[in-house]
């Protein structure tokens, strides 16, 4: 039902964000091994649709351009401009309208992570950018290569910040950015490896009664990549993407990402990943080497595999 209230004309793929520029202003990458662009992010003027950004787009980088995350609105619209498009993953939407937290297990994680903190927005400067920075560093993942041009991980004028804190620091912080006067779409949730329990659910309920309260209908909790909760149609293409991204669990457990999103009990929207006028096995190379995705499959298979990894450098029979 929620669905119908958010107009397709000012939809716009992940982590691409309304501001008060006059022109847009992107983030783009020319991926040299078939001369395309990925636009990876972009910030586009408030009542500027994507129509009219993509025919400037197309003119701008006449050879091709990649484009990931794209709604089904706007997945149709590439299509009839003839570019390829691949379902990638999922979108989970929740529907301010509706009340998240009427299950008891979310309700008891809420309160818990309630008495243990306090929950509050933070303002843009350049100390709290510097505390987001360490909380990076001190959540599960922070040791990790960190995954880079797929959102907005920086603390800037496009997006806002709620916290959770005690008296040692912040233990998670949320960052959102604006999709259209109906919609907010979250770029990072961080959590601190030592949080107590609930506190990412109680941060989570703050930031949608907050959203609320400023009118607007519609939540993104983001992406979960190569996952679907039922089955569709794809294209060999997109079959063996999927296939190849699930194979690579032990460096990003999408299944994990969707469980945790999924016990919001979000609409899931499919996404897409559209090229023009193809896209090529080696733009994907290229793109997993820009968002540090190959780096960090290699980090995980190193860190998972020590034993035979120290037998092969020591020059030990592997027995």
């Amino acid at each position: 039902m929620f669905i119908k209230t958010n107009p397709v004309s000012l939809d716009l793929p992940l982590s691409w964000t309304r501001s008060k520029t006059n022109s847009v202003d992107k983030d783009s990458f020319r991926l040299k091994m078939n001369n395309v662009h990925w636009i990876s992010l972009a910030r586009i003027p408030e009542n500027q649709n994507f129509k009219q950004t993509i025919s400037r787009l197309q003119k701008e980088y006449p050879h091709g351009i990649i484009l990931r995350g794209c709604p089904p609105s706007i997945a149709r619209q590439l299509r009839k401009r003839k570019f390829e498009v691949l379902p990638i993953g999922q979108e989970a939407i929740i529907d301010l309208n509706t009340s998240v937290f009427n299950t008891r297990s979310l309700r008891q994680s809420a309160r818990s992570g309630n008495r243990h903190n306090s929950i509050h927005k933070v303002e843009l400067n350049t100390k709290n950018n510097q505390r987001l920075k360490q909380l990076k560093k001190a959540s599960p993942h922070g040791k990790k290569p960190q995954l880079k041009n797929l959102f907005i991980d920086t603390f800037n004028s496009f997006t806002e910040c709620f916290v959770a804190e005690n008296k040692n620091g912040w233990n998670a912080a949320i960052t959102f950015s604006r999709v259209n006067r109906y919609k907010i779409q979250a770029e990072l949730l961080i959590r601190k490896t030592d949080a107590a329990s609930g506190t990412m659910e109680a941060l989570l309920e703050h930031v949608l009664q907050y959203l609320k309260s400023k009118g607007y209908l519609l939540f993104s909790l983001g992406e979960v990549p190569f996952e679907f909760n039922s089955p569709m149609e794809q294209s060999i293409k997109s079959r063996i993407l999927c296939r190849v991204g699930r194979t690579m669990h032990f460096a990003y457990n999408s299944a994990t990402l969707f469980k945790f999103k999924n016990k919001f009990s979000p609409h899931w929207q499919t996404v897409y990943l559209c090229g023009y006028p193809k896209i090529s096995l080696l733009s994907l190379i290229e793109m997993g080497i820009r968002t540090n995705y190959l780096k960090l499959i290699i980090f995980q298979w190193i860190n998972y595999n020590k034993k035979l990894v120290k037998k092969i450098f020591t020059g030990r029979r592997i027995n």
